[in-house]
């Protein structure tokens, strides 16, 4: 036994009382080396007739319950037999040991708590209001110090996101083989985007279209590298259930996207990934940094960041769609239109309409006459043409000149028929919106003077300054 093991399941060692069975909770996200000896001491303690060790639901930086088990089950045949592995009925493992011990009075148990510092303490307190009420228990507590790095998930997990698989391996047990290695890295790393070998959660293969979406963002002249690493959850019932379950997040501390795709279509999943990649982009930009949360939909004050995610997510989706299905995924009646709060002016709403939408004839002569866009009073809407961003050079950032334009014409009061001088004072009312919003005004001043016929001067903004 080397000292490590030793000092780790040293309490163990020193138990002694009656016979009982050994429960174990924990998140093991993935289970390590670390987990391994301790389980594989406690199923040989004689005290102990059988052991039992209990997975969290709780997800760590995509790696799910159900990728712990098969872990485990890798390392099964190396355990002692009266080691039985399972998931916890309950989201938090502790919850289950809580139950057996009530329910099973004529057992005794032996909970495992391991506790690294203050933040554990939790876990041990659960079993304070046990205390007297059932008499078939006793806890024993595990101090990670000595060796706490080879049983630390978190570690692992960094090693795992790294893409470091030396690294990684270096936590798995010594009694793998190096094919046994292997397949522990496949399952944890289903989806990196710069892996050869994919997975293809839920029967659909989405590697080749991440991919693709990816290389059209970056012929788009998006920043996104380093590019991020990408986990598909492809089994997690209970999420798949909630109407409030995650359908995908970011987490910008370690650039993991991690996407949700149980009984979701492949296209939507695809949306997801555009968003989170719009987020991914932001941290690339250094604009998430007053960002507290390892997930960026977990922080509940970001309307800017969100808005341009959403709105940006999905015109680089519309584009791509449009660059690689020649009409065939265009079909689907959810593309039609794209229906977003304004940036610049709160109560007016952004409509951006296809020629799917039936309602596109009937507002082609509007769009005719107009231009880009027009405002519709009668429900606060800018309606805008997205035709011409299809198979264009145009790019967010002239979507978003148009808003700042039309709401332009909203705040000065423009009414009237065509007006090159309301066109030009649009124009500058535009450049005040996306400067004071930090967006780009580079498209706007390089083609003022095609528009105007006179070269862009920002003393030209006092004719509309004070007006907006």
């Amino acid at each position: 036994m080397n000292s490590f093991v030793k000092v780790l399941i040293q309490p163990i060692l020193e138990a002694e009382g009656q016979k009982g069975i050994a429960l174990i909770p924990g998140g093991f996200k993935p289970p390590t080396i670390g987990h391994f000896a301790l389980v594989d001491e406690v199923a040989k303690n004689s005290n102990f007739e059988k052991v039992i060790v209990l997975i969290g639901h709780k997800n760590r930086d995509g790696v799910s319950k159900e990728e712990s088990k098969e872990i485990w089950d890798i390392y099964q045949k190396y355990l002692p037999s009266n080691v039985e592995i399972k998931i916890a009925e309950n989201p938090s493992p502790i919850s289950d040991v809580a139950s057996m011990i009530k329910n099973n009075p004529d057992t005794f148990f032996y909970p495992i708590v391991g506790i690294r510092g203050e933040m554990d303490l939790g876990d041990l307190k659960r079993f304070d209001s046990l205390e007297g009420k059932y008499p078939n228990f006793k806890t024993i507590v595990i101090r990670s110090e000595d060796g706490g790095g080879r049983i630390s998930g978190t570690n692992t997990r960094a090693a795992l996101i790294g893409g470091e698989k030396e690294r990684f391996q270096s936590y798995l047990p010594t009694q793998l083989s190096q094919e046994e290695k292997d397949k522990a890295w496949s399952i944890l790393t289903k989806t990196p985007l710069d892996e050869v070998m994919y997975a293809e959660p839920s029967e659909f293969s989405y590697p080749p279209l991440i991919k693709s979406l990816t290389e059209f963002m970056l012929d788009k002249g998006m920043n996104i590298r380093p590019l991020p690493k990408v986990k598909f959850v492809n089994n997690d019932e209970a999420n798949a259930q909630d109407f409030f379950g995650k359908t995908a997040y970011y987490n910008p501390n370690n650039r993991v996207i991690v996407l949700y795709t149980m009984n979701r279509h492949p296209k939507d999943v695809m949306r997801s990934y555009a968003h989170e990649m719009i987020h991914h982009m932001q941290n690339c930009d250094n604009r998430l940094n007053n960002i507290t949360t390892q997930n960026t939909n977990e922080e509940g004050d970001l309307p800017e960041v969100e808005r341009e995610a959403y709105e940006k997510g999905n015109m680089m989706f519309r584009g791509w769609t449009d660059t690689i299905t020649e009409g065939v995924i265009k079909e689907e009646t959810e593309d039609d239109a794209l229906s977003y709060p304004s940036t610049f002016k709160p109560g007016v709403n952004i409509l951006v309409i296809f020629k799917e939408n039936e309602n596109y004839e009937n507002l082609k002569p509007y769009f005719d006459e107009y231009g880009y866009g027009f405002y519709y009073p009668e429900s606060k809407t800018i309606i805008i043409n997205g035709e011409n961003f299809v198979d264009s050079d145009l790019d967010f950032n002239d979507l978003k000149f148009v808003e700042a334009h039309e709401v332009t014409h909203l705040l000065l009061g423009h009414t009237g028929p065509y007006s090159e001088d309301d066109e030009m004072d649009a124009d500058l009312g535009a450049y005040i919106l996306l400067k004071n919003k930090g967006l780009s005004t580079d498209k706007l001043v390089k083609e003022f003077k095609n528009r105007h016929g006179i070269d862009f001067d920002e003393k030209l903004l006092e004719r509309v300054k004070n007006k907006l």
